[in-house]
Parts: structure tokens; sequence; C-alpha cells
């Protein structure tokens, strides 16, 4: 699980391992964020080819309206029940497809 300051994914504000149940908890400053989970298939802790992903705010990949969520981040509040769809795959040509169209 990755939290980015902004769609440009490059400014990475924090990061944490997801629970094989789902749960994590990430830490963060005041803000706002974009969330990203990486299912690194291979373990090179990487996001590369075969590795899926899913973003928060996300549900479809092919829906040309998706866009991601922000999560607003205040001062000693915790956030509960985010749900992220694993909606993409890498391909090795670094290309992002919808899930659904690597099967």
């Amino acid at each position: 699980m990755f939290a980015y300051t902004d769609l440009s994914w490059k400014y990475r504000a924090g990061a944490t391992r997801v629970e094989a149940d789902g749960n994590f908890t990430l830490h963060l400053r005041p803000g706002k964020y974009y969330l990203m989970v990486v299912i690194d298939q291979n373990d090179t802790n990487l996001f590369d080819s075969g590795d899926a992903l899913g973003i928060y705010g996300i549900s479809d990949l092919r829906d040309r309206h998706a866009f991601p969520q922000p999560i607003l981040v205040t001062s000693n509040s915790f956030t509960e029940d985010l749900q992220i769809q694993i909606t993409g795959t890498q391909l090795k040509n670094g290309r992002i497809i919808p899930l659904l169209d690597a099967e």
C-alpha cells in the first residue's frame, strides 16, 4: 500500500504492507493523499511486469470517467473501512491494462 501526494505518482508520502485479510495501518501527516495497492507477484519490491494494482476510487480501469479519489487526513483522526479493488496489471512493456483484459 502506497500513499502519494499527487497524481503524478512520484511523490510517495508513506507505505505499508497489507495483511492477508486486507487490513492495513498507514500513518500519514495531515493532508490529501491518493492510495495505490500493488500485489508484488514476483517479490521484487518493485511495481513491474505481472504485478496487479488497485487505486482508491477506481473500480473499473475501462471507465473513461474513472478517477482516483483522494483521502483527506486530519490531525488525531483514524479512517476505517476503505475498499480498494484490484483492477489492473502491468504488462512486460510497462503498460497498465484492466485485469479482466489480461485473462
